[in-house]
């Protein structure tokens, strides 16, 4: 990865999301996919998180103190899908 490049730039960007009582008036981010390494994400007892399957949108069930680690572009990108 020294080669590449990969390890000089450092990037952390964080999202938070308060629970709404009316969703419809939020404004949460688009379908997207993570152009980092990773993302950790930990979901508080609301949820909203959903991963793509396929054709469909899935909910992610939020798990108390868990993390949820999603895989980014680069790293797939590395490791060949």
């Amino acid at each position: 990865m020294k080669e590449m490049t990969f390890i000089d730039g450092r990037m952390m960007i964080g999202n938070y999301y308060p629970y709404c009582p009316q969703p419809d008036l939020t404004v949460g981010i688009p379908c997207h996919t993570n152009p980092g390494a990773l993302a950790i994400l930990l979901q508080d007892h609301h949820g909203g998180l959903q991963c793509n399957c396929g054709d469909n949108w899935v909910d992610v069930k939020p798990v108390p103190g868990a993390l949820v680690v999603d895989i980014g572009d680069v790293l797939k990108i590395l490791s060949n899908d």
